[in-house]
């Protein structure tokens, strides 16, 4: 819990419109029954910055008119997978919502995927690498009122988990 309070708080910090000590992205993974809702949180700088030079573009994150931009999709998908029972069950995955948060320089995407809770989970998480030696990928897994923490860096980008 202390980890989730960090997190929280910050992301809260409003000091940091234009530069931030660390390189974090959070990730949570909520399965249900029917679906698995997934929520990535990207500092808007840092994600701008790996996604143009992954793919090459010019994508500006907080213009309305990226809110759909295929290479958002392209570079999250790239960037990461969530294989349940050996299934890569977030290549269904739909983007449903996208949220700004300005005062944080942060944003939230939110994605659903149709699944039922898996037996084993495995995680690969590669999110701002190109750029960061020091990044750091937190991601929270949910199932089966459980929870799950796993770290992702430069050099551990894969995680298996076996829910109970």
């Amino acid at each position: 819990m202390l980890h989730l309070l960090f997190i929280s708080v910050f992301f809260s910090l409003s000091d940091l419109e234009l530069m931030h000590p660390i390189h974090l992205t959070v990730t949570n993974v909520d399965c249900r029954p029917d679906e698995t809702e997934i929520i990535f949180r990207f500092f808007i700088d840092d994600f701008e910055n790996s996604l143009n030079k992954t793919l090459q573009a010019n994508c500006h994150i907080l213009s309305n008119k990226e809110s759909d931009n295929p290479l958002i999709i392209k570079y999250i998908k790239k960037n990461f997978s969530l294989y349940y029972d050996g299934e890569n069950i977030f290549k269904k995955a739909k983007l449903t919502r996208k949220e700004n948060e300005r005062e944080a320089n942060s944003i939230k995407l939110y994605y659903t995927c149709p699944a039922t809770p898996p037996q084993k989970i495995k995680i690969h998480n590669t999110f701002l690498n190109n750029l960061f030696k020091d990044q750091k990928n937190l991601l929270i897994f949910s199932c089966r009122n459980k929870q799950e923490g796993f770290t992702f860096t430069h050099n551990k980008t894969v995680a298996e988990y076996i829910p109970e």
